[in-house]
């Protein structure tokens, strides 16, 4: 007993020094769900509104032993497995490197559940992807390296389209210098 009492404390410890708080409760410092295996999509749509920022996330699946790392890494695994294919796998285009980018969408004529839907599955993978981020943990969801610049803000250029498209790089690319040849060509003459 006193072995585990030895490794909880300095688990709740190490867990990240100096921002957590060293010595608190081992509660203080996680945040438990339970999840039944079979609604891992639908239950992480529940608990979104309430993940507490500043606290581990920790998952237990209902009727199964186990708490912590493991479970909690299935969890990840599991609802990133959902995401990458909800709704017949077409919210994702995959791209160069076999990375994931959200599919061009037209919601125009589209039913407003459908809508909702897609909406929902994207809050989602947001959601979890900032909570993996900021409880340190590795999720499989491999978001486009394009897609995480326009996420912080940074100014997309034609080359940046190679990463997303090659072939619309290659055909956009061509019309560019087309552009760039008239230009010449114009300038020329008014010489």
């Amino acid at each position: 007993m006193r072995e585990y009492q030895k490794r909880n404390k300095n688990f709740t410890v190490g867990l990240m020094p100096g921002r957590r708080g060293e010595g608190q409760n081992r509660n203080d410092v996680v945040q438990k769900l339970e999840v039944d295996r079979e609604k891992v999509m639908e239950q992480a749509t529940d608990f979104m509104g309430s993940l507490e920022k500043r606290k581990h996330l920790e998952v237990k699946f209902r009727n199964e032993v186990g708490t912590g790392k493991g479970p909690t890494l299935g969890f990840f695994a599991e609802l990133a497995d959902q995401i990458k294919t909800a709704l017949e796998s077409s919210l994702w285009k995959e791209v160069t490197g076999n990375y994931l980018y959200p599919s061009p969408k037209n919601f125009r004529g589209m039913d407003a559940e459908k809508v909702k839907e897609i909406c929902k599955i994207f809050r989602v993978a947001g959601t979890y992807i900032a909570k993996s981020i900021v409880d340190d943990r590795q999720i499989e969801l491999p978001i486009s390296p394009l897609m995480w610049d326009l996420l912080f803000d940074k100014k997309p250029s034609l080359l940046d389209l190679k990463r997303y498209d090659e072939g619309l790089f290659k055909w956009l690319s061509e019309v560019q210098a087309l552009i760039n040849s008239k230009k010449e060509i114009d300038e020329s003459d008014l010489d």
